[in-house]
């Protein structure tokens, strides 16, 4: 067994809780084979893996499992002609039954009322990567404050576990919607609500609930609980989608799901991260430009037009259906989405972490960290660039190849955006859908 200490305090030359000689095991190994931290720490466990099952602690099983999981994803990367979408919904498969079973051990059939545990975002298309966060909420029958109070611990509990499976870098909740929200954020509210009162958290004002959490819960599935929860959820929130809209910049007649995905392109069109990249670029950043662009262009369209989908495939297939979008535009955003996942997958476990952004030479990149170095003084940008260049992933050729193919469909997308855009939001006149080309 390697060192198990976290990754940044890793020691090359320590052989692990049960290697020897015994004083060269680093202090974190030199505890034993439990990698459970501070006094949930049990000398008799085992660790992940470990015999006799019965004795494994609670964060150790869990470790197994996560990692096996990982280790199973590994090797279906590796076979020949795997597809992205497979890998995204492998991935996404796993990590449920892995939240499921920790909120199984912390609810302990303790449960005060029914309940309904809803995913979103990544998780709910479908699309997850080996590092990304959990976005999801708590449906409950009943959000008196007992019961919040129950499902709040609930939840702390798993989320504690889920920061020391990954020393705080891969699975967790997501930061901002979440049944426990951001404390620090009042636009991040706690997700544990009736079916009702959760819908009506997408009509809040922006200084109460920001477009992320808004978003997350137009874009959500259920997982495990009671499901006639989550069908009230949807009865009442399609009633929000469809509501008539009023806002200065808009027509009266629009309705608050169109509002939300000309504001989704809108806000993809206006942001420099999000900008496509050039074929002789150096540089890249994979999930920036090469997923969110198709991604959220899809969503926008499909709020616009009330399709009820979330994975991203299956919005683009629907909107084709529907009259929406021709299959030969359609057909310029899946090269881009399955060159994306195949590479994130293969980012994410070689480098244990959430790590996006590659490079195409190393030469290249050392003088550009020189370059900043030598500045007197840097913007934010340019140390947002020196950090990503430190810690980002040199190309092979092929993986460059195949990045470089996708890039021309990705400036048609792009400019299809823009169009749609300036249509829809036209006063007078008829309003074409360039996406039908």
């Amino acid at each position: 067994m390697p060192c198990a200490a976290p990754p940044f305090a890793r020691v090359a030359t320590c052989p692990g809780p049960t290697g020897l000689p015994v004083a060269s095991r680093c202090p974190r190994c030199a505890r034993g084979t439990c990698l459970a931290a501070g006094t949930k720490f049990r000398a008799d466990c085992p660790g992940p893996g470990g015999l006799p099952a019965a004795k494994v602690c609670p964060e150790c099983r869990a470790r197994a499992n996560l990692r096996d999981r990982r280790a199973s994803m590994s090797n279906l990367l590796l076979q020949p002609g795997v597809t992205g979408a497979q890998l995204q919904r492998g991935w996404t498969q796993r990590v449920e039954a892995i939240v499921q079973q920790m909120f199984v051990d912390a609810f302990a059939g303790n449960e005060p009322c029914r309940y309904a545990f809803c995913i979103a975002g990544s998780g709910a298309r479908h699309e997850a990567s080996p590092f990304s966060d959990l976005d999801c909420f708590l449906l409950l029958e009943d959000d008196s404050a007992a019961n919040v109070t129950f499902f709040r611990n609930a939840s702390k509990q798993v989320s504690d576990l889920l920061l020391a499976l990954d020393y705080g870098s891969g699975l967790r909740f997501c930061n901002l919607m979440s049944p426990l929200g951001c404390p620090g954020d009042p636009t991040a509210p706690e997700l544990m609500r009736t079916p009702h009162n959760m819908a009506d958290v997408v009509e809040w004002p922006d200084a109460r609930a920001n477009a992320h959490v808004k978003g997350g819960l137009q874009e959500n599935r259920f997982l495990f609980g009671t499901q006639q929860l989550h069908t009230d959820f949807v009865t009442d929130l399609n009633n929000v989608v469809n509501k008539t809209c009023f806002t200065f910049s808009s027509r009266v007649t629009i309705t608050r799901g169109k509002q939300m995905g000309l504001d989704t392109i809108r806000k993809l069109l206006a942001d420099r991260e999000y900008a496509p990249p050039q074929k002789t670029d150096q540089w890249f950043h994979v999930k920036n430009q090469f997923y969110r662009p198709p991604q959220f262009i899809a969503k926008g369209l499909a709020w616009f037009y009330g399709v009820p989908d979330v994975n991203t495939v299956q919005q683009l297939d629907a909107l084709v259906l529907g009259n929406h979008m021709s299959r030969s535009v359609a057909n310029n955003f899946k090269p881009i989405l399955d060159v994306m996942a195949r590479l994130r997958f293969k980012l994410h476990l070689d480098r244990e972490g959430e790590k996006d952004f590659v490079y195409v030479a190393a030469a290249t990149r050392d003088a550009e960290i020189a370059r900043i170095n030598g500045l007197v003084t840097t913007t934010k940008e340019e140390r947002d660039l020196r950090t990503r260049l430190q810690q980002g992933t040199l190309l092979t050729a092929q993986e460059r190849a195949d990045l470089v193919a996708v890039i021309p469909n990705l400036h048609y997308i792009m400019r299809l955006a823009a169009e749609f855009l300036r249509e829809k939001e036209k006063v007078l006149g008829k309003r074409n859908n360039p996406f039908l080309a």
